[in-house]
């Protein structure tokens, strides 16, 4: 009676391993990819937030300076270059009366884009009154 000693791996063993490793890199590319698509829009959608709050402010000190609502703003289009690729920020503002209120105005700003061929949007609304301080101290 011989005993024989095997060494190394059989095929079966390594084809497994191989498949198993494939998973893995697949789901670490993926995870990374995703990852990446998030940041991405993360930079995006931060940069629309502040040009959003740049807008309401200009808008707060043009109407401080001129005491008028400046209708007509309507709809504005703004390109950024973010991260190699351009990117159009369009701005729809809005004023108009609080009712029941004398002097106070609601100021709503829509900023839309389009991120991967879809459009993301992002609003935001502050009240303006004929009455409010200046905001010389702000800068």
């Amino acid at each position: 009676m011989t005993i024989s000693k095997k060494y190394g791996f059989s095929f079966a063993e390594v084809m497994v391993t191989v498949a198993i490793l494939s998973f893995g890199i697949v789901l670490i590319y993926k995870t990374f990819f995703i990852s990446l698509d998030y940041m991405n829009h993360l930079t995006s959608r931060l940069y629309a937030s502040n040009l959003l709050n740049n807008k309401i402010v200009s808008l707060q000190q043009q109407f401080a300076d001129s005491k008028q609502i400046p209708f007509g703003f309507g709809q504005e289009v703004e390109s950024v270059k973010l991260e190699r690729k351009s990117l159009d920020f369009s701005f729809i503002t809005n004023f108009k009366n609080v009712e029941g209120l004398e002097n106070i105005y609601q100021l709503d700003v829509t900023l839309s884009w389009l991120e991967n061929n879809r459009p993301k949007q992002l609003s935001r609304s502050a009240y303006i009154s004929s009455d409010s301080p200046s905001f010389d101290n702000l800068n």
